[in-house]
């Protein structure tokens, strides 16, 4: 018998094409929603890392501002007269719990002060003032403190120490669940994960962090690890070490075990998927546009510009310019950490004198405008007059005084700006700390 082959025909080929598409669509089918929900949980992941940074990052610059205090008056002479920076630190130290204590010693102290043997050791490289600006940092993992360390000298010559106690557990108060701070070196500074411990360093499974982020020169980013997954972003360091915050994740965790049995939706679990997709990818976008001002926590400018298209009752409100005084020479005197301290003091103030129905934007560096519900010159006066006298009045250093222009909104909005603006600059010119309204 004769054997002999024939050719595949168009339908049998077809077949086998269809075969192939169908086992990539199933494989597409799969995989992409799985990569999909992977993906945003990552994302949330990174979010929280990110707040994470921003905490930690927040509580450091508040640490360099305070350290400044060594290059002011009153610690320089603080040996001759300690009264004024004892007070000061009072003031500091009052209804916070991130400073354990702010003291001086001198660059010989007695014993009678704790780790008072650690300070001395510095003598020699402070002894030069160009060395003025470096700090140094000591961590005394029993008592849960890292001790920041800066020079203090009277007239070049280096006269003692500034030491600032920080409760290390304060720096990641606001972590949440299993984020961790640690340096290069897997040593760790805080930790509100279940299975590793503040002040030691990494053990066991977790050693292999340490050799993953040593090869990385991204800021941030993350690594599969096998059983976890790490989300991470470097930091300021907290001492000599490079500083990093990461989330440790259950690898497991990134994908519901029930996710496989809605795959057998089909088509209409897809729809809603993408339904979805869309909704939280317009709800990402319109999350961008944000109406407040971060540091003030008052309206920003771009929620003033959508206040100026609204159409306003005429005669229903007055506007005033609010500017701080000298706002720059606060700045030049005590850097500009304790300057944005000053901005949220003050819009604290504004904030706690006005009503619901009125405004409140920061508009520029130290301006702010603030819109008062009222038919009445002498209520808008006394709103602003109080705010003024609060501002004048706080015992919190440095003091401030501001000074304002008010005028009423008629037809314009923004002309109405315009003149209490040119109010303000009156007031300024007469000799500040003062409120002028339209004539």
């Amino acid at each position: 018998m004769l054997l002999h082959y024939n050719r595949l025909t168009n339908a049998s080929i077809n077949i086998e094409i269809r075969s192939l598409l169908l086992v990539l669509a199933i494989i597409f089918i799969i995989n992409t929603p799985i990569s999909y929900i992977k993906r945003e949980k990552i994302e949330d992941h990174a979010q929280q890392v990110d707040a994470a940074y921003e905490s930690y990052k927040l509580r450091k610059n508040l640490i360099s501002s305070y350290l400044n205090l060594s290059h002011t008056i009153i610690a320089s002479h603080y040996f001759g007269n300690p009264i004024p920076f004892e007070n000061t630190v009072q003031q500091l130290l009052a209804e916070q719990s991130l400073f354990k204590s702010i003291r001086i010693i001198s660059n010989e102290p007695s014993h009678q002060f704790a780790n008072s043997e650690i300070p001395p050791s510095y003598n020699h490289f402070y002894k030069s003032p160009l060395n003025a600006q470096h700090t140094q940092t000591v961590f005394f993992p029993k008592k849960g403190l890292v001790t920041k360390i800066a020079p203090i000298y009277l007239e070049k010559k280096h006269t003692g120490y500034l030491l600032i106690d920080v409760n290390v557990s304060e720096m990641v108060a606001n972590f949440r669940h299993n984020t961790i701070l640690m340096n290069e070196d897997g040593f760790v500074y805080g930790s509100s994960h279940p299975n590793i411990a503040a002040f030691d360093s990494l053990k066991g499974e977790y050693q292999s962090i340490v050799e993953q982020l040593s090869r990385t020169r991204r800021e941030a980013g993350t690594m599969n690890l096998g059983e976890f997954t790490l989300v991470y972003k470097k930091a300021e360091p907290l001492g000599e070490k490079k500083t990093f915050v990461i989330l440790l994740v259950n690898s497991d965790t990134l994908t519901p075990n029930y996710f496989y049995a809605f795959l057998f939706l089909g088509a209409f679990a897809i729809g809603i998927s993408y339904y979805l997709y869309l909704v939280r990818h317009d709800k990402r976008e319109l999350s961008k546009i944000t109406y407040q001002d971060e540091l003030s926590g008052l309206y920003n400018r771009h929620y003033l510009k959508k206040v100026q298209k609204q159409t306003l009752k005429e005669n229903a409100y007055f506007v005033g310019m609010i500017d701080i005084d000298h706002f720059k020479l606060v700045n030049d005197t005590y850097g500009h950490d304790i300057g944005d301290q000053v901005i949220k003091r003050v819009s604290a103030m504004i904030k706690s004198r006005i009503r619901i129905s009125d405004y409140a934007f920061r508009v520029g560096g130290e301006e702010f405008v603030v819109m008062i519900k009222t038919d009445s010159k002498e209520v808008a006066h006394s709103i602003f007059e109080r705010i003024r006298k609060d501002i004048a009045n706080t015992n919190t250093v440095p003091k401030v005084t501001v000074s304002c222009g008010v005028s009423p909104v008629e037809h314009c909005l923004q002309q109405s700006i315009k003149s209490a603006d040119a109010l303000l600059y009156l007031a300024k010119n007469n000799g500040r700390n003062q409120v002028k309204d339209a004539a």
